[in-house]
């Protein structure tokens, strides 16, 4: 578990856009979160760690297609 997060973060020290990373960073965190289940503290920050990894990763969606959109209307051509 413990390399999976620091492989994910390693890939997003890269690459700060990378959403499929960022999805799979909310999915190890919920995993580790159903590991410590007997840990009320740990289930609850990791939960939460998960929670940030799911906003991010849309954020950075919404961002990335905002940009898309805005680089099609500058590539198409005018009609006046």
């Amino acid at each position: 578990m413990k390399d999976g997060v620091e492989n994910i973060a390693k890939a997003l020290d890269l690459r700060h856009d990378y959403d499929d990373a960022m999805a799979y960073m909310n999915l190890m965190y919920r995993e580790k979160a159903n590991i410590q289940c007997n840990d009320l503290e740990s289930y609850k920050s990791d939960l939460k760690a998960a929670d940030h990894w799911v906003d991010v990763t849309l954020s950075t969606k919404k961002a990335r297609a905002a940009k898309d959109v805005a680089h099609q209307h500058e590539a198409s051509p005018r009609i006046e």
